[in-house]
């Protein structure tokens, strides 16, 4: 299991969560040292509704969010062989071009997941 690690984005993600009133100062301070977790714990808990994370991520990282409509409808190459690694991280393909993946993830700031797929596929994330 990969160590958590507190970045400037995830700080950004947890700002914009207790503006909106879905984190206490405790909570916050606790995850943006980086002490206490993943920011999915914040999901699976209860704590923040899966949309206004989508939404904080998807501001803190500048990155488009999906439709269902927008998913692969096939395995994206060289991907198959890492189903079990992808589900258990929450990942998903969603295409690779030109030696770039465009890749779906529930917590970008887990770099293990990018560092893996790097280095299994020999393309940029």
């Amino acid at each position: 299991m990969n160590q958590f690690q507190s970045t400037p984005k995830t700080v950004d993600i947890l700002q914009q969560l207790a503006d909106k009133g879905y984190v206490s100062e405790q909570q916050y301070e606790q995850l943006a040292s980086g002490k206490n977790g993943r920011l999915r714990s914040l999901i699976d808990s209860g704590l923040v509704p899966e949309r206004a994370f989508a939404d904080a991520v998807s501001v803190a990282y500048q990155i488009a969010q999906i439709a269902g409509d927008q998913l692969p409808i096939s395995a994206v190459e060289g991907c198959l062989e890492l189903s079990a690694f992808l589900v258990e991280h929450e990942a998903l393909p969603i295409s690779l071009s030109g030696g770039v993946l465009s890749l779906a993830v529930c917590d970008p700031s887990d770099d293990f997941i990018l560092q893996v797929l790097r280095s299994k596929l020999k393309c940029q994330v």
